[in-house]
This record gives C-alpha cells, structure tokens and sequence, in this order.
C-alpha cells in the first residue's frame, strides 16, 4: 500500500488565489491535470468579477477569477469529467458538459462569452391569483428560469469549501417562472432547502436566511453602467420564514410602501410546502407602486409592451443545522447569472424584455 491508507485521502492544492478541496481514493495519488486558457467578452463588456467553474457529476466544483487579461488557470484537478462554464457580466455561453481530463493533463481551452440575449418576461393577460402556482395554466408559457447548477453558487465567490458542501440541487436550488400584468410582477418558484422555512433575520438583513432576492432595472442593461441608478435600479428581498418579510435595499432603505402607505406583504406572497417538506412552493406578487424612483416619493411608470429592462435573481440559503428557533449564518447564495455582485453593479444583471407573447 506504500503507506498509503485505504481511506479516501484528503488534500489541498492551490487554484489561483482559490483554495479547493479534492478528495482522493484508492492505493496511489492520481497526477492532477491543469485546465488553462482565455476569456474573451463582447467589446464594450467588462471581465471584472468574471469566473470560471469546472464541476463534476458529483457537485464538486473548483472555481478560479479570470485575470484583467481574461486568463484563468486550474492546476491541481483531480482526473475526471467536468463541465466547464464562465461567467461574465452581461454574457452568457452554453457550458462544455463532459469534458475528460486524465493523469497529468495539461489542457488549454479558450472560452468565448457572448453578449446575454435579452430573457423575456411573458405578459399575463390579466393579474394572476395568489394560488396559482409555477406548475400552473397561468405560467405554463413563461420559460423556466433554473437557479440549481454549480455554476449559479456564488457567495463567497471563492470559498470553495463552503461551496462543496452544497450537495446538488437535491439539497438546495431552485426554478423560477416571472410574467408580468398591468399590477405588476408575478413570480413563481419552486425551491429546495435542507432547511426550508427558517428566516429569523430582521427586515434589513433578510439574506441571513432563506429568501429570494430580485434585483430590477427598468430600462434597458448597459454594460458601462457599474453601480446603480437611484431612478432605475432596485433590489428587494423576500425572507421566506415562518413570517414572510420583505424589505427594498439600495437608496429606499425600507419595507416597502404604496401612496407612503406600508404595504404588507401578506397580500402579496403565499407559501406552499411540496409534499415531501424538502422545498417550498412560492408565489409573489410585486405591485409596481413599491418601484420609488430616486425621490423616495414619485413609483415608476409600469413598463411597456416590447420594453428592455435588466433583472437578477438570487436564492440564500440558510444554514441546514438551522432551526426555527436558533439560526446559524447562511452558508451560500445561488444566482440566476452565477455573480454575486448584482447588488449595487447594475451591469452583473441579465437584460430581460417584457414580451407580449411568449418566445
């Protein structure tokens, strides 16, 4: 056995500035391979806060920032088959699913992120009901939006051991399904959580538990655009507790009003346990009237048919040995872009578009 023991073998190996965790079996260490190359973006698109994942079919993962120069290198890869994704602010590309790396591999592997085709937001042809659901008639022709892969977990964005206890989306994620009316958003989610159900946070730190987060812009994405703009940009977040709360962050700073009314969220949200109590089904209605633009008193003009706009979505996650009585810090966050800058960088969104009929 040369010493080796037949237990697993944990350990660690340097990526970049990232520390990952690799565990390895059998009676002789496996050479590690390397993963290199370039990240190119659209002109006129920034490589700021720009990552590349590679994940196995057992939801590990390592994850490396790209370089100013758009390199990025993984050394120390256990020999496998991974899927390779980079995410970059405004773009997107297809993930390169079962890529094989062997015994001391050095692979080089350009990626090229091209500009986010807007996403749309299907008009309803009238407000929806509280009790219809994402697996409803109603949000039958919205396109799914999946918030449950590797590459959506951010938060820290590379702390790979916090990352790696995720487990796969069995253990937490989540799909979504957004339309729109003339009251406002209508969103619709089927989540998993270890711990579903636990937000003891106050109003002001509701990331602290489960919850959704949804960040709008109500014109259209612009790269150059970093932080945000008090008349157009706005992020709120839904504890999903045994008391739903909701709170608007960026220049608002409070719970929610309509007319300088507070608007409780009770009219707005309803919660349903899947039968099994491993997730939740969630429903949320946002009325535009919350939307201040940057005078705190004046809401936003509803959006228009055809409308070009921005959004993010974001799932916190709780830590699974919380409770309902006693909560422990959140241990990560999935977003819908796989960044988790989107709070106050406009241009982390993804550019969506009110569409009148369905793609």
């Amino acid at each position: 056995m040369n010493g080796l023991s037949p237990r697993a073998i944990a350990a660690r190996w340097t990526v970049g500035s990232a520390l990952l965790l690799l565990t390895l079996a059998g009676p002789a260490m496996a050479s590690p391979a390397t993963v290199s190359g370039t990240v190119t973006v659209p002109a006129g698109y920034s490589l700021d806060e720009a990552t590349v994942t590679l994940n196995d079919a057992t939801n590990h993962l390592y994850r490396v920032k790209v370089e100013d120069t758009g390199a990025y290198t993984f050394d120390g890869v256990a020999p496998g088959t991974y899927t390779l994704t980079a995410q970059a602010k405004g773009s997107e590309m297809p993930p390169i699913q079962s890529l094989i790396l062997i015994d001391g591999q050095k692979l080089t592997k350009d990626l090229t992120v091209t500009e986010a085709k807007p996403f749309c937001f299907v008009k309803a042809a009238a407000p929806i009901p509280l009790t219809e659901d994402i697996n409803s008639p109603s949000f039958a022709d919205a396109p799914d939006i999946h918030v449950d892969s590797a590459a959506n977990l951010v938060e820290p964005v590379l702390n790979l051991e916090g990352l790696n206890t995720w487990g796969g989306p069995a253990t937490a994620g989540g799909r979504f399904r957004v339309k729109y009316s003339s009251a406002g958003i209508h969103l619709a989610a089927d989540l998993t959580f270890k711990a579903p159900g636990i937000n003891l946070a106050t109003p002001d730190h509701l990331w602290q538990g489960n919850s959704i987060e949804l960040d709008f812009q109500n014109d259209p994405y612009d790269p150059a655009r970093d932080g945000g703009d008090p008349d157009h940009n706005w992020q709120l977040i839904v504890g999903l507790g045994q008391t739903p709360a909701w709170y608007l962050f960026s220049d608002i700073s409070a719970e929610p009003t309509i007319n300088g009314q507070p608007e409780p969220i009770s009219k707005h949200i309803l919660i349903k346990d899947r039968p099994d109590k491993d997730g939740q089904l969630v429903r949320i209605d946002i009325p535009w009237g919350i939307y201040l633009t940057g005078d705190l008193t004046t809401p936003i003009t509803p959006p228009q048919d055809g409308d070009l706009a921005a959004a993010e979505l974001a799932i916190d996650v709780n830590n699974p040995a919380s409770t309902r009585d006693a909560t422990l810090d959140p241990l990560y966050q999935l977003t819908w872009s796989g960044l988790d800058t989107g709070y106050g960088h406009a241009n982390s969104l993804k550019p969506i578009q009110f569409c009148p009929q369905a793609p």
